[in-house]
């Protein structure tokens, strides 16, 4: 089953830039979810492992971003970029139709020299 896809203009511009500010506002809000949370558990925690601090606390988490983040890059955007490049040849883009004009220049100038 095809789902029919529209264009709609001036939304692709609007969305496209808040979608690359988001990782941003997410950073700030990853640091303060872990501040939260390191005072609520250090009470629990410290007794357990003293050597614990909040900077330990952060760097442990910073150490299993960069291993999402490697996973992510690794499997996930190869994935994406595909679909995208699929959704690319689905539409009619000026890009897209410059290229194939393009393509069919050079293939009869390459009829040209053959003969």
């Amino acid at each position: 089953m095809k789902i029919r896809q529209r264009i709609l203009p001036g939304i692709g511009p609007i969305y496209d830039a808040f979608v690359t500010s988001l990782p941003f506002l997410s950073a700030i809000q990853f640091l303060t979810i872990l501040a939260l949370f390191y005072e609520n558990i250090k009470d629990y925690l410290v007794p357990i492992f003293p050597w614990i601090t909040f900077t330990m606390f952060i760097a442990t988490a910073a150490s299993i971003l960069v291993g999402i983040m490697i996973l992510v890059y690794k499997f996930l955007l190869p994935s994406v970029w595909t679909f995208r490049g699929k959704q690319l040849y689905g539409f009619e883009s000026e890009l897209l139709n410059e290229i194939r004009a393009l393509r069919k220049e050079v293939q009869e100038m390459k009829k040209e020299d053959k003969e």
